[in-house]
């Protein structure tokens, strides 16, 4: 799971290891931004794998990626509504996972 994260320092633009996901955030209508884009990254990487907010925001900080609790929440809610992810709530919390498409 950590390779999906880690900073790639070949002589291939950022914007180019990007495009797959900005493509994905372009079709819902979300401005590929670092976040949405790390967070998605994470669950691609992940594709059967369900996550709550404390399980990607841990995931995030063990690949050395600096982000607060409240970006992870509001990112996660932004990708719901575009459709990117489903919100699982079962027993009082929230997971999330891709949708299926």
């Amino acid at each position: 799971m950590q390779q999906a994260f880690t900073q790639d320092n070949t002589s291939t633009p950022k914007s180019l290891l990007e495009q797959p996901f900005s493509h994905v955030l372009n079709e819902a209508n979300l401005r590929p931004t670092l976040s949405r884009i790390q967070v998605l990254r994470l669950f691609i990487a992940n594709p059967i794998h369900s996550m709550n907010i404390v399980e990607v925001y841990t995931a995030l900080l063990h690949a050395g990626i600096r982000i607060s609790m409240a970006t992870v929440q509001r990112t996660l809610s932004q990708l719901e509504l575009g459709g990117i992810l489903l919100r699982n709530a079962s027993s009082g919390k929230s997971s999330f996972s891709l949708c299926k498409r």
